[in-house]
């Protein structure tokens, strides 16, 4: 894979055989699931975020078949293993502005960039898709995960 055209591609960019705007939603989706991939990583530097490779690399596995190059997969036993660890989540939900506390803002930050991609793969999609469900547990685990802390 060529890591550059060489012609500045402007207003454009190559994506799976075509050239799309660099502004469209695709575009758009794939930036967020790299920030959320680095944020994610950057907060399991503070505190181990449990299965944290397992979901760098389904997220990384979205991000090729948001752009055509995987088929769709299973993340069913992620999932599941996300799901276990919400289970023992605090069940009083409320609004938590960690000032100071490094660790809880980088989770607090990683749950955030996991809603915002939510909102950006949503606009992408006419109909739901299998890794929506995943993306919004995830968020959710990051709660969990800040919350226990």
């Amino acid at each position: 894979m060529k890591i550059s055209t060489k012609k500045g591609d402007y207003l454009f960019t190559d994506i799976k055989n075509k050239r799309v705007r660099k502004d469209d939603k695709i575009i758009e989706a794939l930036g967020m699931i790299d920030e959320t991939i680095i944020s994610i990583i950057e907060a399991d530097s503070y505190e181990d975020i449990p299965y944290v490779q397992e979901i760098v690399e389904a997220l990384s596995a979205i991000a090729g078949f948001v752009s055509g190059y995987k088929e769709g997969f299973d993340l069913s036993i992620l999932l599941t293993k996300i799901e276990k660890d919400i289970e023992s989540c605090p069940s009083t939900f409320k609004f938590n502005y960690p000032y100071k506390q490094k660790e809880k803002i980088a989770l607090s930050n990683a749950r955030v960039k996991v809603r915002a991609l939510e909102r950006a793969l949503v606009a992408v999609n006419k109909t739901e898709v299998f890794y929506l469900p995943f993306i919004n547990r995830l968020s959710d685990f990051m709660y969990c995960l800040q919350v226990k802390m």
